[in-house]
Formats: structure tokens, C-alpha cells, sequence
């Protein structure tokens, strides 16, 4: 139990990193088609973790069986 609370505080931390690097670069653009994709990948990114962490048990599962 606790381990699954060290690892969301350490995805949460590298999350938080990596997002004060990226969201300054985001301001830099003023071009409303680069940003459009830009969010869109994040959101992207941010939707295939929460599947990868939805169904890791079956993926966990299929892999090791």
C-alpha cells in the first residue's frame, strides 16, 4: 500500500517538472494551429497513461500468463 503512494507522489513530482518546463515553450507559440496541436497532444498523452493505468492489471495479467 504504501508503494502505490511512493510512486503517485513520484509520477506527480515528474509530472509537475515536466510541465514547468513545457508550459513556458507553449506560451512562445502565436501561431493558433501550432498550439491547437500542441494541447491536443498533451491531452493526447495525458488520456494513454490513463488507460495504461485503468487497465494495468489486465495488461499485467495478459503478459504474465
Amino acid at each position: 500500500l504504501a508503494s502505490k503512494w511512493i510512486l503517485s507522489f513520484s509520477g506527480g513530482g515528474f509530472f509537475y517538472l515536466a510541465l514547468c518546463d513545457m508550459v513556458p515553450e507553449l506560451h512562445k507559440e502565436y501561431h493558433l494551429k501550432h498550439s491547437i496541436v500542441q494541447v491536443v497532444m498533451m491531452i493526447v498523452g495525458f488520456t494513454v497513461m490513463f488507460i495504461i493505468g485503468y487497465f494495468e492489471e489486465d495488461i499485467h495479467n495478459s503478459i504474465s500468463c
